[in-house]
């Protein structure tokens, strides 16, 4: 039954297109994953929240809404962020850096993150939104 589940999700993201109501994507997510951090496995489904991401790298999904708060949730998600960012910066995924950083990790890993962030407002693939915000971040981490 748990695997079902969180195949449902798997399948549910894949399948998303956010629609012009940011209230409606927002509200359709947190149904999605109405009870998910009670599921055994459910680390399975940061593929697919990355991907949802990175297909929709200006669209409106919380703020930082149930997409971050998921991924947050998992204990081994900061690899997948690191390869997503490398991929397809998005709004999201630089404020979750920025969210990381304002934690004060050890100096060797805010180092990382911090490189990170300046690559990702410097990729080609990187919208102008996500652009504005790791130079806001940037500033406000003293970079």
């Amino acid at each position: 039954m748990t695997q079902n589940r969180i195949d449902a999700v798997i399948s549910a993201l894949n399948g998303f297109e956010p629609s012009r109501n940011d209230v409606d994507n927002v509200q359709w997510l947190y149904e999605t994953f109405k009870d998910f951090r009670l599921l055994p496995g459910r680390e399975s489904v940061a593929p697919a929240i990355f991907a949802l991401l990175e297909r929709f790298p200006e669209a409106d999904l919380g703020s930082p809404g149930p997409l971050v708060h998921e991924l947050e949730a998992m204990s081994e998600y900061q690899p997948l962020l690191r390869a997503s960012l490398r991929r397809q910066p998005t709004d999201l995924t630089v404020w979750m850096v920025n969210r990381i950083l304002n934690a004060n990790p050890p100096a060797d890993e805010r180092s990382m993150w911090l490189s990170e962030l300046q690559s990702a407002g410097e990729h080609p693939k990187s919208p102008e939104s996500t652009r504005e915000s790791v130079a806001e971040f940037l500033e406000h981490q003293n970079a």
